[in-house]
């Protein structure tokens, strides 16, 4: 692959293992990074990583807001940038309550009608004509077999 056609940056993730307000003094900062030509992985400006794949820094809090930030680089120069924010708390405060995500609602597909396909156009089977009968023709048979057996008998006699 020619990585001077490649337009599409590296995928990255990015989280934190006390999520983003702890009381704790440090917290692992942890995610994933991929790319067919993956080329490094930056963490607060400091190169980690020169092969895709998972990360992880572990990392000490001061007190109040502590910003960290990724950077995903491929061969072809793309790159993305991701951060996460950590908010330390002081013993004895109570951490805020952190809303819930809104789930993301994936609206249903409009459901495809289709249409039953229409049967073939069969002509008409038309019926084979019967063969035409002549009147009386199988009175002729009749007085020939009576004939027969008269003949038969009378010969029987003599």
């Amino acid at each position: 692959m020619d990585v001077h056609s490649n337009i599409t940056p590296p995928t990255l993730t990015i989280s934190s293992s006390k999520g983003t307000s702890t009381f704790s003094t440090s917290t692992v900062i942890y995610g994933t990074a991929t790319d067919t030509n993956f080329k490094s992985l930056t963490f607060n400006g400091v190169e980690i990583a020169t092969a895709s794949g998972p990360y992880s820094r572990e990392v000490s809090l001061s007190i109040g807001y502590n910003t960290f930030t990724v950077v995903a680089t491929d061969a072809a120069g793309n790159s993305v940038e991701r951060s996460i924010t950590v908010k330390r708390l002081l013993a004895g405060t109570v951490p805020p309550i952190e809303p819930e995500p809104e789930p993301v609602v994936v609206p249903e597909p409009e459901p495809v009608v289709v249409p039953e396909p229409e049967p073939p156009v069969v002509p008409p089977v038309e019926p084979e004509p019967e063969p035409e009968v002549v009147p009386g023709f199988g009175a002729i048979f009749a007085i020939l077999g009576l004939l027969a057996v008269s003949i038969y008998l009378l010969r029987r006699r003599r």
